[in-house]
């Protein structure tokens, strides 16, 4: 979740080297079934993006500060999403697409 401007350029920044890695991979890979393989994390996480910024940008700055203490993250929660952000900026696709991700989860209901 986008909570600042600053926020906000860093996931332009993120989105625009995830774009610059795809088209990358669209040049040095000749088979399409692994060109598919590849970019589909690649097109998954832009997707999650793009949606958080759209998220984002729908609300007007004076509705996003007068949320800000409905948003506060006890400071456990608050270091755990940095850490995953730190490690998600390190590696954008050591996690896992939603796609796959999400049959996972209803499995263990």
């Amino acid at each position: 979740m986008i909570l600042s401007d600053r926020e906000l350029q860093v996931t332009f920044d993120r989105l625009a080297r995830l774009q610059a890695q795809i088209l990358h991979l669209r040049l040095v890979e000749s088979n399409p079934v692994n060109y598919h393989l590849s970019a589909s994390g690649f097109i998954a996480e832009i997707d999650r993006m793009q949606l958080e910024i759209r998220e984002y940008l729908s609300f007007h700055p004076s509705e996003i500060e007068g949320a800000e203490g409905v948003l506060d993250l006890p400071d456990l929660h608050r270091n755990e999403v940095e850490r995953r952000r730190a490690a998600a900026e390190v590696d954008p696709m050591a996690g896992i697409a939603w796609e796959e991700f999400k049959p996972r989860l209803a499995d263990r209901s």
